[in-house]
């Protein structure tokens, strides 16, 4: 607060209202003052500023008997000039109080704020001096000496049961929704297995298609010994999901036992021993012809046997028996 004479300055007593026009220790309230002034109006030719708390006056230290609020009991929020169209002002002070009965607000010094918020120089002063307002307490209001102790939220009559009836509805949509999840998983897995019983199957029809094919062909027996080989590495490879394709055929049965971790049973080993043995067989057939070797070529119905028994062991590789 401005330590300033307010003897030789110019006094005004606005017109002031609360809002609202109850107000209670600690609430954020306006004070709302109305006033006039032609040396105010001549300086001051904006519609609304906001001016700074400092130029409160420190009038206790120049009347003994002044009665102003001390500052402490007193938080100023904010002040707002605004000029009305018949040249009059309002000013409004956001505060709160922290004492109750009359509050007295020192007296405020208009022309200098408003000279310190345009930038001008002044060395005179108009002063607002503000009229007592009174500050409520709840307890004294209702003439409460004590507080009373708390007391439990009052239930609407019925509500007990509605609440119960919420927990139980919601208990059983989350026993459904898990229910639902575990059912759609079960689902999928069958599905899915379904899904690759029906490829298995398709794989081995269409390999015993082509395998029959090849005894009645009338093509050389490098060509059908290559057949025989192309038609079960196609088979094995997408039946176990190993690149047989690329395999020789000395590495057949080491790739087997890798696939199976030796956890088939001794018939379904013997049969694809079976099938490694036959796809010797048909190299010595597709490479001993260029070379001019002995047997270089299938014998009498060599070609139908070799057949019989892929098909053979391509049912008992399928077949559903404990590994």
């Amino acid at each position: 607060m401005k330590n300033t004479s307010i003897v030789s300055a110019m006094h005004i007593q606005p017109q002031q209202i609360l809002i609202p026009q109850q107000v209670y220790i600690g609430d954020v309230f306006n004070l709302r003052c109305t006033f006039k002034s032609s040396e105010l109006s001549s300086v001051f030719n904006m519609p609304a500023a906001e001016l700074k708390q400092d130029f409160f006056l420190d009038a206790n230290s120049y009347s003994q008997e002044s009665n102003y609020t001390p500052q402490n009991l007193i938080s100023i929020k904010n002040i707002q000039l605004v000029k009305n169209k018949d040249e009059s002002f309002s000013m409004d002070i956001q505060l709160a109080c922290w004492q109750t009965g009359n509050i007295v607000l020192p007296p405020y010094d208009i022309m200098k704020a408003v000279c310190e918020r345009l930038e001008l120089q002044t060395s005179a002063s108009i002063v607002l001096d503000f009229q007592p307002f009174n500050i409520i307490s709840i307890t004294g209001q209702n003439n409460i000496e004590s507080l009373s102790s708390p007391l439990p939220p009052k239930m609407i009559p019925g509500t007990i049961y509605t609440i119960y009836f919420q927990i139980i509805f919601l208990f059983v949509v989350l026993v459904a929704v898990l229910v639902s999840i575990i059912k759609y998983k079960t689902l999928s897995f069958k599905i899915k297995n379904l899904m690759l019983l029906i490829k298995y199957r398709r794989n081995r029809i269409l390999t015993i298609r082509e395998l029959s094919k090849l005894p009645d062909s009338q093509i050389e027996d490098t060509v059908v010994a290559d057949r025989i080989q192309q038609i079960m590495r196609k088979y094995l490879e997408q039946r176990f999901c190993y690149p047989f394709s690329k395999t020789v055929s000395s590495e057949i049965m080491k790739a087997w036992y890798e696939i199976t971790q030796n956890l088939f049973s001794d018939r379904k080993n013997e049969a694809a021993e079976k099938i490694a043995m036959i796809f010797v067989r048909t190299d010595y057939i597709r490479y001993a012809n260029s070379m001019a070797l002995e047997e270089s070529s299938f014998k009498k119905d060599e070609v139908r046997s070799i057949v019989n028994q892929l098909v053979e062991c391509i049912g008992i590789l399928e077949s559903r028996e404990a590994e």
